[in-house]
């Protein structure tokens, strides 16, 4: 029990879902995580008193340990990765080291040549950073020192734009902000780059994979012109999900781990923390024709069920249960009606929505006097509509958000007893992150996980110890050629690229930088490398730190009203001619589209459309090859090329989503290189396994599907990460090839740490498969919604043998 105690709601809560989980068994397992005790330290010398004063008054007399020791590290101008819980203070160490430094300069003499320090605090949302600029504007007043802090990003006003760039002494931003605006008008933003004292990334475990190697040029871009300039900014690196902090901190800096603080001790004290693995309740035994066989909410989207969707049921008779978002919304309902406050995560802006909505179905015919304590939270809403969501929040006018990962780290909500994540966020990090926001400030807390129809989710509740294991390793690559070049290219235009510039980037001779010189990029002078102002276009646009490349306008064509928006990636399958587009319910055909809009026009809502995609993968290059646990499979790992063309797509009617015709396209092929993992199997096993030409496709096939799906048990990465290829005689190889590679240009990392614990990964996989109770595949096992020609063909029976020999067993254990 807490300091505090655990609030009745919350109390009764646990034992509702004790009560009625066992009776119906959507109880999985639950665990208690015992109380921690706090562990202090002592205030620094340096500390000014009003500031130690200022932090009393909020009950905080004292320091954590790892505050302290923290402060100092960044206090003395060493890069410092904090890497200690949820709510553990992990900012305020950076903010009492900072106006510590700021305090001492506005008390003393100063020259006309030296700046006032200045901190640059960047943040991958829009609620974390409000958060923290009110935080450090508060901290700063009543220790009297008169800091002016302003925000700089989308949502900010012209003016105030301009006060952060020429007056502020602290700046709260993000890295595209950085990226588009800040650093090509380095000259215009002196004031703050040339005092900077301190640069902060929060929640440095967001960026992986490729947005990850993307922020990490930026941050080092940012430290080149900070440095041009003449300040020497220390970096402040903050999570607390990150798997060896010290060597990601590195990583993403470009240094060596020695140059690195890392402070991983966490002396917070916290309540206790009691959670939950839920599964939907069984509504059949057996899917009926037209059943949404995907229970995820990224797979369910309006645009998923719309495009992707199968016509047919579980195959095999398998157990269908409710959607996690119909679940997630009752137990959102119920929990609230009990006086429990909290947050529940889908994965999707559509989930976020319906489960609003169902919840407050719920409270309507349960708990009526609260159906207005419930709204949902999510990406595409007005900044103001998100920060009076927010306050209502804070005040307590609203017990419950049903929101994405936009407050998965957002603001810093007192009193949330409980939150719900509605199928695996995809990452342990991302699921600690948000029970994290459950029971702070020693508080006692409830998480509940719903697990979804997928691999991974189904693994978990086999291995309720995995939901619990350390968090995977941060995987991103940031001497990936095709993100560093045209990160080069924006350093050579910011000023000019030289020798000395070449190791902050990783690159050990300037050869990468005379390959983009002669290609045309850059230009040689005396006094460096320089962008060359003859290109048609701005270097900073060659950067996507996103990732999914441009944003395509989704218009009407009666009124020009622009409805949404769709990634450039995803085009092709969602926003093809004739495309059936579900955007709130409403249903529309694409008439037109070209490479910024598409032009849509009303459809009769019962259409739908589904699309077929054909992917070869070209060999371009293997780095490493290895045999496996059998000696007649064989793994490598190297580069490849990826070729997809959406060919056709067929026209739907529901319920049902019976068939109506098939309509050809003519979509040009997009190719894109990338890593890869693959294996290869020797003829004489496919003979001893007696795999057919008739068979084997269908094993292949959903060998790779389910490898795919169980890949993020490992890795900070999803399915939609990947993709993959399977196929019984590959043109290069001549042989049985399974591939999984990283569906972003050049790689993320995903497919070499695939190979690099291939053990572990393909036990798990063969684990999950086994286990599976239906008879011939589903998607908690072998069926995928990204897959290109409709989950055909599948031979479960044929992967599990496959499976068996491609890994010694089920080797969970030794998972992370």
């Amino acid at each position: 029990m807490s300091e505090h105690g655990p609030t009745a709601g919350v109390d009764a809560a646990w034992q509702y879902l004790r009560g009625v989980g066992g009776i119906d068994e959507r109880l999985v397992d639950t665990r208690v995580l015992p109380r921690r005790d706090a562990v202090y330290g002592e205030w620094p010398g340096w500390v000014p008193a009003g500031l130690r004063a200022a932090l009393s008054e909020d009950g905080r007399a004292r320091l954590w340990s790892h505050q302290v020791e923290a402060a100092q590290a960044l206090y003395e101008g060493r890069h410092t990765v904090v890497a200690t819980g949820t709510g553990s203070g992990k900012s305020l160490a950076v903010w009492l080291a900072y106006l510590a430094r700021a305090g001492e300069a506005a008390a003393g003499p100063r020259s006309l040549a030296e700046r006032a320090p200045t901190a640059c605090y960047l943040a991958p949302t829009k609620a974390l950073a409000r958060d923290q600029m009110r935080h450090v504007t508060d901290l700063a007043t009543r220790a009297g020192l008169g800091l002016r802090v302003a925000a700089a990003d989308g949502d900010t006003e012209r003016e105030a734009k301009d006060f952060a760039r020429t007056r502020a002494d602290v700046v709260v931003t993000n890295p595209d902000f950085v990226h588009h605006v800040l650093l090509p008008q380095t000259a215009r933003w002196t004031h703050l780059l040339r005092g900077l004292r301190v640069i902060v990334v929060d929640e440095m475990h967001c960026y992986r994979g490729i947005s990850g190697a993307h922020v990490a040029l930026v941050l080092r871009r940012l430290l080149r012109q900070a440095r041009r300039l003449g300040a020497s900014p220390a970096v402040a690196l903050l999570s607390a999900t990150c798997a060896h902090p010290g060597e990601a901190a590195a990583r993403f800096l470009g240094v060596d781990p020695t140059e690195i603080a890392t402070v991983s001790e966490d002396g917070s004290g916290s309540g206790e923390h009691r959670f939950v693995l839920w599964r939907p309740r069984v509504v059949s035994e057996s899917a009926e024709d037209g059943a949404v066989l995907y229970d995820d909410d990224a797979a369910n989207s309006a645009e998923w069920v719309a495009l992707m969707s199968p016509a047919t049921g579980v195959p095999g008779g398998g157990i269908q249960r409710r959607s996690v978002t119909s679940e997630g919304g009752e137990l959102t309902g119920e929990l609230v009606g009990m006086g429990v406050r909290l947050l529940a995560f889908t994965r999707s802006r559509q989930g976020a929505e319906s489960l609003a909505d169902i919840a407050r179905d719920h409270l309507a015919r349960r708990y009526p006097d609260a159906i207005d304590t419930v709204a949902a939270y999510r990406g595409g809403y007005l900044p103001e509509e998100r920060r009076g969501l927010e306050a209502d929040v804070r005040s307590g006018r609203l017990r419950a958000l049903a929101t994405t990962s936009a407050l998965e780290l957002g603001i810093d909500v007192a009193g949330l007893d409980a939150t719900i994540s509605c199928g695996w966020p995809g990452t342990s990090a991302s699921f600690r992150q948000q029970s994290g926001r459950a029971g702070r400030a020693g508080r006692d807390g409830l998480s509940v996980l719903i697990a979804s129809d997928n691999p991974l989710d189904a693994y978990l509740c086999d291995h309720p110890d995995q939901v619990f294991a350390p968090v995977e390793a941060s995987v991103f690559d940031p001497h990936n050629p095709h993100v560093l070049a045209p990160h080069l290219c924006c350093a050579a235009a910011e000023s000019p690229l030289t020798e000395d510039d070449l190791t902050l980037f990783g690159l050990s001779d300037n050869g990468f930088v005379r390959m983009l010189a002669e290609r045309g990029l850059l230009v040689r002078r005396r006094s460096g490398w320089y962008w060359d102002i003859s290109a048609h276009e701005r270097p900073w646009d060659l950067v996507d730190i996103r990732g999914g490349g441009h944003e395509i306008q989704i218009a009407r064509a009666d009124d020009g009203t622009i409805i949404g928006s769709i990634d450039a990636a995803a085009a092709d399958s969602q926003a093809h001619l004739g495309a059936i587009y579900v955007h709130q319910g409403r249903v529309f055909r694409v008439r037109e589209r070209d490479e910024d809009v598409v032009v849509v026009e009303p459809a009769p809502p019962k259409l739908r459309t589904r699309v077929t995609e054909h992917t070869r993968v070209r060999i371009l290059g293997v780095e490493s090859t290895v045999a496996g646990t059998d000696a007649a499979v064989t793994w490598h790992v190297g580069d490849v090329e990826v070729e997809r063309q959406v060919s056709d797509y067929d026209l739907l009617r529901l319920p049902g989503l019976q068939f109506i015709r098939n309509v050809p396209l003519d979509l040009p092929a997009r190719r894109f290189p990338t890593r890869a993992v693959w294996w290869t199997l020797d003829p004489e096993l496919v003979d001893a396994l007696m795999l057919g030409p008739d068979l084997l496709p269908g094993a292949l096939h959903a060998a790779e599907h389910a490898s795919i799906g169980l890949l993020p048990l490992l890795a900070t990465c999803d399915r939609w990460d990947l993709g993959g290829l399977s196929i019984a005689e590959h043109p290069q190889t001549g042989l049985p090839t399974v591939f999984v590679y990283d569906g972003a240009a050049g790689g993320a990392g995903f497919a070499d740490y695939g190979f690099a614990h291939r053990d572990a990964w393909m036990g798990a996989t063969r684990g999950r498969v086994s286990a599976c109770e239906c008879h011939d595949g589903c998607p908690r096992c072998i069926q995928s919604p990204k897959c290109g020609t409709n989950n055909d063909p599948l031979y479960k029976v044929g992967a599990i043998d496959l499976l068996a020999r491609l890994a010694p067993g089920d080797v969970s254990a030794g998972l992370r």
